[in-house]
This record gives C-alpha cells, sequence and structure tokens, in this order.
C-alpha cells in the first residue's frame, strides 16, 4: 500500500507543477489564434441568445454553417455572464483545463489499473511538450477526451447510462475526439463478449443523445474542406513514446478489456486525423500510445526482479520528466532536441522561444486597434482584414461581425475577401502587396496606423449584418444539461 501511496503523491504533485506552470502564463494566453474563433461564437450566442446553427457573425454578411460542437462556446458564455471580459474567460480556461485534463486522466487510468500504471501514462504523456501544449490550445477537444475517460470509467463501474451521456456530451465537445472514443468501444464491443452488451448500450445512447447535433452536421456535409493545416508543419516526434508504444505492440496484446479500449483508441485516432498528421503524432493520437506504452512498461516492471524496479523507474522517470527527446522539422530540415520535457521548457521558459508556441499579436499592438474599431463602428457594423487570422482576432476582441474569418475546414457560401461589405479594414502590414491596389478601387480614409496595421474607414459602407434568432434558447440548454447531469448522479447513487 505504501509504494501505492508514493506513485499517488508524486503523481499529483506533477499534476500541481503543470497547473501551476500554466496558471503563470495567464496573461500571456491564449497560445494559439483558435482561441479567438470561439470568442466570437461565444459572442454570438449572447447576441442570439442560445445556440445558432447558422454562423452569422464571419464570412458576414452571408455567414456559413456553425458545425462546431457548442459545448465549449457555452462554457465560455456562462464565463462572460459571470463577469469576465471574452479574453479572460479564454485564458481561464486554457488554465483551469490542465488539472482537470491531467487529473481526470491520471484518475481514471488508476481506477482501471492502479497507481503505478497511472503514474507512468501521466509521466509519459504530460512530459511531451507538444501535447501538453495542445491541451491549453485545444480546449474542446480535451474537454472531449475528459468525458470520453469519464466514459471508460463507467464502463468499468458497470454504469452505461452515465457512460453514454458522456460520450454524447464529448460530441458536443468535439466531433472527431468523441468518434475516437466510439471507436474504442466499438472494439470492445467487437473483441470482449464480456462487455459486448454494455458497449453496444453506451454507443446506442451516446448517438442517440449527440443525434441532434449530429444530424445538423449532415446536413451542411458539403460546406465542409477537409484539407491538411498548416499545422502539419510543426509536427514533433517523441523519441521516447513512439518506441515506447511499438515495444508495447508486442507487450500489450489484446488480450484484456483494457487494452482493448486503447488499440481501439488508437486505431480511432489513426482513422479520424488521417488527414491531420499532427494531430496524431504531436497531438491527441499520442494519447492511446502513452497508455499503451505505460500499460507494457508496468507489465514489465511488475515481471522485474525486486531489488532493479527501483533502479530502472528512477532512469525511466529521469528520461520522460527531464529529457524526453524529439525530433521536429524547421524548414525541411529535422531538428533533434534532446532535451524537451515539458517540466524543463516550462521550468526554463524554452517554451517563449518557440514561434510556434507565441501569440499572434501582442496586447500593446492590438489594444489600440480593438479601440479604434470600437469607437468606429455599432454593435453589428461589419470589420475585416486583408488576413484572416487577424479578421478573426479583431471580430472577437471588439465583438463585431467580421468578413473573413478562419477555421476553415468550414467554407463560407463565398470564399472570397469581400473588404467592401466592412466599414472597418484592418491592413495587416505583413501583406502590403495589394494595398495601393485595393485602397485605388475603395473609397477609404485611414483613421490610425503603427508598426503592424492601418486602420480605414469605408465611405461606402451599407449596414447588412443581421443577428440571426437562437435554434436553441440558453432556458432549454440549461436544463437538458440539467437533465442530463441528474441522470449521471440517478444512475451513480440510486438506490439498489
Amino acid at each position: 500500500m505504501k509504494e501505492f501511496d508514493r506513485y499517488d503523491v508524486i503523481s499529483l504533485g506533477m499534476i500541481f507543477l503543470l497547473s501551476l506552470l500554466k496558471a503563470v502564463q495567464f496573461f500571456s494566453l491564449p497560445q494559439f489564434v483558435d482561441g479567438y474563433y470561439h470568442i466570437s461564437a461565444a459572442n454570438a450566442f449572447i447576441h442570439s441568445g442560445g445556440w445558432v446553427g447558422w454562423d452569422w457573425w464571419s464570412f458576414a454578411p452571408q455567414g456559413r454553417p456553425h458545425l462546431y460542437p457548442p459545448l465549449y462556446h457555452l462554457i465560455l458564455v456562462f464565463l462572460t455572464k459571470a463577469g469576465l471580459s471574452g479574453l479572460n474567460a479564454l485564458r481561464s480556461t486554457e488554465v483551469a483545463v490542465c488539472p482537470l485534463f491531467f487529473g481526470v486522466f491520471w484518475f481514471v487510468c488508476k481506477k482501471l489499473n492502479g497507481p503505478r500504471f497511472a503514474f507512468w501514462a501521466l509521466a509519459a504523456l504530460s512530459s511531451f511538450f507538444p501535447f501538453f501544449s495542445s491541451v491549453s490550445s485545444n480546449v474542446a477537444a480535451s474537454l472531449a477526451m475528459v468525458l470520453g475517460f469519464l466514459s471508460w470509467l463507467f464502463l468499468y463501474k458497470d454504469r452505461w447510462i452515465s457512460a453514454g451521456i458522456c460520450l454524447a456530451l464529448a460530441f458536443y465537445a468535439h466531433t472527431a475526439l468523441a468518434a475516437v472514443f466510439l471507436f474504442s468501444f466499438l472494439a470492445v464491443m467487437i473483441f470482449d463478449v464480456s462487455l459486448r452488451r454494455a458497449a453496444s448500450k453506451i454507443i446506442f445512447l451516446g448517438l442517440f443523445l449527440a443525434g441532434p447535433f449530429l444530424l445538423h452536421q449532415l446536413r451542411y456535409l458539403s460546406y465542409l474542406n477537409i484539407t491538411v493545416l498548416k499545422e502539419a508543419g510543426f509536427i514533433q516526434f517523441s523519441l521516447l513514446l513512439i518506441p515506447a508504444g511499438l515495444w508495447a505492440v508486442f507487450s500489450a496484446r489484446p488480450n484484456k478489456p483494457l487494452v482493448i479500449l486503447f488499440w481501439g483508441m488508437l486505431a480511432g485516432s489513426v482513422i479520424v486525423f488521417i488527414k491531420y498528421p499532427y494531430r496524431i503524432f504531436s497531438s491527441q493520437g499520442m494519447v492511446a500510445v502513452a497508455l499503451l506504452a505505460a500499460f507494457g512498461f508496468d507489465k514489465f516492471l511488475a515481471a522485474a526482479a525486486p531489488a532493479k524496479v527501483k533502479a530502472i523507474s528512477l532512469g525511466a522517470a529521469v528520461m520522460f520528466l527531464v529529457f524526453h527527446p524529439v525530433l521536429g522539422f524547421q524548414d525541411d530540415q529535422p531538428r533533434l532536441d534532446l532535451v524537451d520535457s515539458t517540466y524543463f521548457d516550462l521550468v526554463s521558459a524554452k517554451d517563449k522561444q518557440m514561434f510556434e508556441f507565441q501569440s499572434f499579436l501582442h496586447p500593446k499592438f492590438y489594444d489600440p486597434i480593438v479601440a479604434v474599431i470600437k469607437a468606429n463602428t455599432g454593435p453589428q457594423d461589419i470589420i475585416s482584414s486583408n488576413v484572416g487570422i487577424a479578421g478573426q482576432i479583431f471580430s472577437a476582441l471588439t465583438d463585431r461581425p467580421s468578413a473573413n474569418s478562419m477555421l476553415s475546414e468550414v467554407v463560407g457560401k463565398d470564399t472570397d475577401i469581400h473588404l467592401g461589405y466592412a466599414k472597418v479594414i484592418v491592413w495587416m502590414k505583413l501583406a502590403i502587396a495589394q494595398q495601393d491596389k485595393v485602397l485605388a478601387q475603395m473609397d477609404l480614409s485611414k483613421v490610425y496606423e503603427n508598426d503592424v496595421a492601418a486602420v480605414f474607414i469605408n465611405r461606402n459602407y451599407t449596414p447588412s449584418s443581421k443577428v440571426i434568432p437562437a435554434k436553441l434558447g440558453f432556458g432549454l440548454i440549461v436544463f437538458i444539461v440539467s437533465a442530463f447531469i441528474l441522470a449521471v448522479f440517478w444512475d451513480n447513487f440510486k438506490l439498489a
């Protein structure tokens, strides 16, 4: 029991350290530009009075289908309604998701296979810096994984209703990650007779409850633009996790229910993210690899001579927590970093030196632009930029609809950038080549300029943006979520 207690204490200490190091980054967040899209969606929900299925706030005035699962946006709405600014609400979730994800991940691993396995799974996964970074940079995906892991726990607790609800909520957090966990249950249903009935009921209930949103996504399937994203240029390969995972292929064969879940998750990750190699090798796909590696290593330690266990464990812990070497690419050239552990990178502030982990703009540049936009526009006046990401950022920070946006996976009715629809145009100087040509074609007046951008007013602007009322009001959303929570509570605490 003391051995288990020691693993628990070390694991909790690791989670606390990671959370503390993330918290001190609060005012330098968001770390990636995706967060600005989520702020805009939350702002729009507030204007519409709930969930709306048409994205009227980007690619305005035509808009596009709103296909992103709403759970994270609703959390941001709640935090904003509680008094936080949109930016601070986003920052708060990026900090809070770190202890939430790693805490739930460790807890579920411990309940499924014991403290030592949980420690090694946590050490392996948390020390891979690209994955750690993805936890906070993609909060929606992390929430889906949290719910997915809880559904595993409820499967083993013989609480299929709770597991099904968690799986359904995962679809409302991030469709792709929910599908990955769906594959894990399919693997159990196919290969484990003892859990086949429970797994089939979980799949049915999860898909039934998630059905309305999945049907909404299917309705607008033609608007999806499945393409390899620019994040593929930032792929980093763990030189510990991948070899350990390959070794686990032979040492952790799918002959136990737990390993079947891991294999199902790995297969699901490859199938779902086949066109997103970054997600497989540097992000969510590494979860299954870490679980398989931890299971194989835990099995190896159980069979090792007692006198060697401490030495082997210490050496492996140092390799993961201190070094964790990675192989990446810069300008298409391989780059080997022998010391790239999350813990080392955060303590030494090494992460600040990496371009891919820096904010797109600094507040000293965007704060004055935000003030100028707000002073020259009303709540429904459209803004735009010659750079789509910049248009998204200023749309989020000013709570204004934008004529262009990001999230290229969903196209608008017209994918061209229509600066003519915008009252205010933010022209980023990093893309200045066409500025004179565009300015000559439009009746614009410059109202502000700094080192990174110039702000123009379109004197021929005609208001054309309209708020679309919610399809699902906040009152009904609160009722549905409360019903889900009560169902889980009843399922776990009902009288025999």
